[in-house]
């Protein structure tokens, strides 16, 4: 569940910051929401790596 909240957040984010650089960028072209969406997949991808890595190294930690 804690993946799904991430990848939501990501792609709000994301589609957030794209239309706020395209306004201010006063492009007259369509809202591309491709490359947002792209962007969100790799960074729940990232934090997911990021927190099973920090898990494994505090698990080992608490072992010994």
């Amino acid at each position: 569940m804690q993946y799904i909240i991430t990848f939501i957040w990501a792609f709000l984010l994301s589609q957030m910051i794209n239309f706020v650089l395209h306004s201010l960028g006063g492009s007259e072209e369509p809202i591309n929401l491709v490359n947002p969406t792209i962007y969100s997949v790799i960074i729940t991808i990232v934090v997911i790596l990021i927190s099973l890595a920090v898990g494994k190294s505090s698990r080992t930690k608490e072992q010994q």
